[in-house]
């Protein structure tokens, strides 16, 4: 188990741009397709992590990232002190209830003996961390992404569980043939399951929309059209005025403050 992991960052300098800066404009082939919306179950969304949000684990950690003036941004980072093996982390930032399902390395590898490998580790919420990693990914030659699915995948429990991105440089190469260029992390949102009691009379559990009518009432979406006995009216039309109240709540819509 790896704990206490430090994140003081030193040796920072700042590279020119190169041909390696240019890369990701250059990587489309390997880019995870949006084949489907970014709303919805069948959607996938993704929150990309930046080289530059990687930070080493230990204060003589050396490193440089490059500078692309045209991007205004960190493209790449590279360790170059050759000290052993060193760990840049990073935390990943999901939204609770959604399903975690893929995660994809983005690198310039162009090294023929060693590789880039990112793992992803389950952590409490005290930073300790299972030592088997969720997922392994090595990078590939050339510029690009490699990606992996997550078994499962898991559910995100932001208040019980953490999840820590560790990217292992190899120490014998310090001649920036080994660059990170960050991380892309997949997820899609779920309903909630279908509790074993039912909330109105007049949707048990047997009914085949209980588990999402479930899943509004615990969301306070709806209360329901009937307070005692509780009933929901599975059957009733829906006039404009009830739509509002469902799409308000359901999109927290809300009248900006002056």
């Amino acid at each position: 188990m790896r704990n206490g992991f430090r994140t003081v960052i030193v040796g920072v300098t700042l590279g020119v741009a190169t041909a390696l800066g240019t890369a990701q404009e250059r990587e489309a082939g390997g880019r995870i397709p949006h084949a489907t919306p970014d709303f919805g179950l069948a959607g996938s969304h993704y929150v990309r992590i930046g080289a530059a949000e990687f930070v080493p684990d230990q204060n003589e950690a050396s490193y440089s990232s490059t500078w692309d003036p045209e991007a205004n941004s960190f493209s790449y980072r590279r360790y170059w002190t050759g000290q052993g093996y060193a760990h840049f982390l990073a935390w990943a930032h999901l939204p609770g209830g959604t399903l975690f399902d893929t995660v994809t390395l983005y690198s310039c590898d162009t090294n023929p003996d060693y590789a880039l490998t990112m793992n992803l580790y389950s952590c409490d919420e005290l930073g300790n961390c299972d030592p088997t990693p969720l997922a392994s990914i090595a990078s590939t030659d050339g510029c690009g992404s490699s990606s992996v699915g997550l078994s499962g995948p898991p559910t995100v429990d932001n208040d019980a569980t953490q999840y820590l991105l560790d990217v292992v440089f190899p120490g014998e190469v310090i001649d920036g043939s080994l660059q990170l260029g960050g991380a892309l992390l997949g997820w899609r949102y779920q309903v909630s399951p279908a509790p074993a009691q039912a909330t109105f009379n007049d949707v048990p559990t047997s009914h085949p929309f209980f588990q999402f009518i479930e899943a509004l009432a615990a969301s306070e979406i709806t209360v329901g059209c009937h307070a005692d006995p509780p009933l929901y009216c599975p059957d009733a039309p829906l006039t404009r005025g009830q739509m509002a109240v469902f799409m308000a709540k359901a999109l927290g819509l809300f009248w900006p403050g002056s």
